[in-house]
């Protein structure tokens, strides 16, 4: 692994404890996946999860994908993160909740996931694979570890058309806007990955419908989607470049899978 590809871990890690932190001084929701509710359930129907199934959540986060597939499927969930952090967080989560009989979380790093071959129902992300160096190689290791016949299936930020070099910057990355990777790379990378009858759904929609249903709620139009106001100076400037790059469809929403 490249100096680099680690730096560029480190800092979406780093990133992303931040927000655990600030949402924790603040009580504001930590957790935004695109489209919400919505399309995770969307991508739970396409990886086939049904009741007491064993599912892989790879960058699992606070835990809420997690809590929510074993919560409505009955199915048992093992989340791994690279933030000790976030792992920490939602172990406890699920403690107070009494759901750690169903879903546990281990450290641990998606490009090497220290599980054994063959043991999942599903492995599933929710907008990870915009952010790993190597996305071919977690592809490889979701599929490692998951049932012949199994489904690999992602839900992820892709480019849908190039954005300006001024913006590919690190904030940019870590605010789930990849620079350089489009539905091709996707699909081509499932298919290196050895993952056959690969299939693509657009759920931009679902995301553009919680863009606007925020505003008119929340916001009335103004002010900062994903952050309180106490961060650091630029983070209101990135959200608001975010959203105009998702209402003018360069960025979309693809839910990807593949069999094994």
């Amino acid at each position: 692994m490249s100096r680099h590809a680690d730096y560029r871990k480190l800092s979406v890690v780093k990133f992303y404890e931040r927000r655990l932190e600030e949402s924790l001084k603040s009580f504001i929701p930590l957790s935004y996946h695109p489209g919400g509710v919505e399309t995770t359930r969307m991508l739970i129907e396409e990886a086939n999860i049904s009741e007491n199934s064993i599912v892989l959540d790879i960058a699992s986060g606070t835990g809420e994908t997690a809590t929510y597939i074993a919560t409505n499927t009955n199915s048992e969930v093992i989340g791994i993160d690279l933030s000790r952090k976030m792992v920490e967080y939602a172990n406890t989560l699920v403690k107070i909740t009494n759901l750690d009989e169903k879903v546990k979380f281990i450290l641990a790093d998606a490009e090497r996931i220290p599980l054994q071959d063959n043991i999942f129902d599903a492995a599933l992300s929710e907008c990870t694979l915009c952010l790993v160096p190597d996305m071919l190689r977690v592809l490889r290791e979701m599929r490692r570890v998951v049932k012949p016949g199994a489904k690999v299936a992602v839900a992820d930020v892709i480019l849908a058309e190039k954005i300006p070099g001024n913006l590919a910057n690190k904030v940019l990355h870590v605010s789930c806007i990849p620079t350089k990777r489009t539905l091709d790379d996707y699909i081509n990378s499932f298919r290196k990955a050895g993952l056959r009858e690969v299939k693509v759904k657009d759920v931009t929609k679902s995301v553009i419908d919680q863009i606007n249903q925020f505003f008119k709620e929340e916001m009335g139009g103004e002010g900062s989607l994903y952050f309180p106001n106490t961060l650091e100076m630029g983070i209101r400037d990135i959200q608001k470049i975010s959203i105009d790059l998702w209402l003018s469809g360069r960025i979309k929403y693809y839910i990807v899978s593949g069999v094994k």
